[in-house]
């Protein structure tokens, strides 16, 4: 395990992990049901975006269900 790449996020950018989860985790608080989906895909874009995964890439691990256009990808930004 200490041979997977952690990259270095700025503490900018990890408020934005942050407050996703936040938002998430009150949503939860609130109703355990809630519908968190787009947290989770906005966290999981965030981190596809950290370890610089290409679009295609993304598309093998989403297994070709990624919810994002190429184009909107490309505009996400951490």
């Amino acid at each position: 395990i200490e041979q997977i790449p952690v990259p270095q996020v700025s503490p900018e950018n990890q408020n934005k992990f942050v407050d996703i989860l936040n938002e998430l985790i009150s949503a939860k608080n609130k109703n355990i049901y809630s519908d968190t989906t787009a947290l989770e895909r906005q966290i999981d874009e965030l981190v596809y975006k950290l370890y610089d995964l290409t679009y295609a890439e993304v598309q093998v691990v989403e297994e070709g269900k990624f919810w994002l256009s190429e184009e909107e990808y490309e505009a996400v930004e951490v």
